[in-house]
């Protein structure tokens, strides 16, 4: 430890911290005896991340595979660098809260949280594996996204099986509902063995961003490529002998299309929104109703995967191109 003036800094090893206050004399009173107080300096394990591919830095600029703390570009290792503290990242892409968490809801088994040939390390794993010590400064937990089945969520819209009790795990009646029971049932066990843990440590639960362009943004290259497709499969399914109109009418009515395919880029970015604000909701129900723990709620607009350098996250590797010529123009 040092002491300047009369602030006393700690940036040493762990041991023990020893202050002596020595009073000078005057002309009117004797130098003071020397008084000296010594206490112990305990080392901390700065910040630590738990949590899933957003944790980890998985998809996000930078060098990461996901399931390790490799990732610079990653916001605990941000955060712990604002935060002059030292960080350790457990988080792991593709984790849930609980292995039990987001059943499929066509074979009513588990599914995408018990995977794991994919190198998933769930919560529960991740804060088995942590240390008790030394202890940290800050725990944060990002987690939830893999409990409901996001990407099937959105696959739904895609594949227009949205809303479909047995093909869509976010159908709002009972399949969103029911998932996001089983994730506030295993978040609370997984911040109330955090909390054992780490006594007194302030736990931040964050939220999640909507990773996809609004319906008032320039049209992205997944959204067009996933309207194409709808397109086409719409007359695939409802008029096969007319599938050749329908691709003569792209080229007669490009602006339509476009369009269209404008629709289809607000209605996947409404549909994460809407799944989004619940999961966000569910989260910070569950911060709120355990003590020392708080909820951050993020916002990555401007930001999202489609917007080129300025993106923070990279999204699907779709490139596609549509180039439609009238006329000769």
């Amino acid at each position: 430890c040092s002491l300047s003036g009369s602030r006393v800094s700690f940036g040493g090893p762990a041991g023990t911290c020893v202050i002596d206050a020595n009073q000078a004399g005057n002309a009117s009173y004797s130098a003071a005896a020397q008084a000296q107080q010594s206490f112990p300096v305990v080392s901390s394990g700065g910040v630590y991340a738990f949590g899933d591919s957003i944790a980890a830095g998985y998809g996000m600029r930078g060098l990461s595979n996901g399931t390790s703390n490799d990732n610079p570009a990653a916001y605990p290792a941000l955060l712990a660098h604002a935060l002059n503290l030292p960080y350790r990242n457990f988080a792991s892409a593709g984790a849930c809260a609980n292995p039990s968490d987001a059943v499929d809801p066509l074979s009513q088994s588990v599914r995408y949280c018990n995977t794991a040939g994919i190198g998933q390390i769930p919560l529960t794993a991740q804060i088995a594996n942590a240390p008790l010590t030394p202890v940290p400064s800050l725990v944060t937990v990002t987690v939830g996204g893999n409990d409901i089945d996001f990407q099937n969520c959105i696959q739904a819209v895609v594949l227009g099986t949205y809303n479909d009790p047995k093909q869509d795990p976010c159908e709002p009646k009972t399949n969103l509902p029911a998932n996001l029971k089983a994730l506030a049932s295993s978040l609370t066990s997984d911040l109330t063995t955090l909390q054992t843990m780490y006594p007194g440590v302030p736990i931040l639960v964050t939220g999640y961003f909507n990773p996809f362009p609004s319906g008032s943004e320039a049209l992205c290259n997944f959204d067009a490529a996933v309207g194409t497709w709808l397109y086409i499969k719409y007359y695939l399914d409802h008029a096969p002998h007319q599938l050749l109109r329908g691709i003569r009418d792209i080229f007669i009515r490009p602006d339509a299309f476009v369009s269209g395919l404008q629709t289809v880029q607000a209605a996947i970015y409404n549909r994460a929104t809407y799944v989004l604000n619940h999961l966000d909701s569910t989260l910070s129900s569950v911060a709120g109703s355990l003590p020392g723990v708080s909820f951050a709620p993020v916002n990555f607009a401007g930001h999202d995967f489609c917007q080129a350098q300025n993106a923070w996250i990279f999204g699907p590797n779709i490139s596609t191109s549509l180039t439609l010529h009238l006329g000769g123009s």
